[in-house]
């Protein structure tokens, strides 16, 4: 590789990265409100007794490990009798998943 080459690629590397350093507070922690996770086009299923009993499909979804949250947008949603049988289907806008308890809250659309 030519040298000309290797530093157009070098260049291209360091002009496609950007940091944000503000999501570092003073004490060096990442803030509460700094994602650990952000997942596009994503699909959650809920196992209940070794069958799916819930599937909720996002756009996007941020995960807050300590908060055992997880933001889900542009959401789907499918719920599944045990036998695998649609019993509901929808969409939303939003949606708050807590982790811990599997528990979802569904707001919009």
């Amino acid at each position: 590789m030519s040298r000309l080459s290797a530093a157009a690629l070098l260049t291209l590397a360091l002009v496609s990265c950007s940091l944000e350093y503000n999501q570092i507070d003073e004490d060096g922690e990442r803030s509460e409100s700094t994602p650990d996770t952000i997942l596009y086009d994503v699909t959650n299923t809920i196992v209940s007794g070794n069958t799916p009993r819930f599937i909720v499909r996002a756009e996007r979804a941020e995960t807050y490990g300590e908060l055992d949250l997880q933001y889900l947008e542009g959401i789907t949603f499918t719920e599944l009798d045990a036998s695998g049988a649609v019993i509901t289907e929808g969409s939303a806008d939003s949606a708050e998943y807590d982790i811990e308890s599997e528990n979802i809250t569904i707001t919009g659309n």
